[in-house]
């Protein structure tokens, strides 16, 4: 067993994600916010992420989609599906 196995048990059971998981939860996060701007040019800049390679394995991986909802609702969502993920890679190893 590596030191992670030892606490990614505790870190789940404590609701926190490891830097990793937050890591794509802040990223899901911040682009979602670039759609919510008022500038055309950041929205613009969001839109051409979404058509990326990153943003395509992003949303899969977390089964979410950027820029089909707005408000704190779209933060929500983001939060919860990653914490969910961890949860699951979590349980795998028991």
């Amino acid at each position: 067993m590596n030191l992670w196995e030892s606490v990614k048990e505790l870190i789940c059971f404590c609701e926190r994600v490891d830097f990793v998981h937050l890591y794509a939860q802040r990223k899901l996060i911040f682009v979602q916010k670039l759609f919510q701007s008022a500038s055309d040019v950041l929205r613009y800049c969001a839109y051409m992420y979404t058509m990326s390679r990153e943003s395509s394995s992003l949303c899969e991986e977390f089964d979410v989609c950027i820029g089909n909802f707005g408000g704190n609702n779209a933060k929500d969502k983001f939060k919860n599906e990653v914490l969910n993920k961890f949860k699951a890679l979590c349980s795998v190893g028991q």
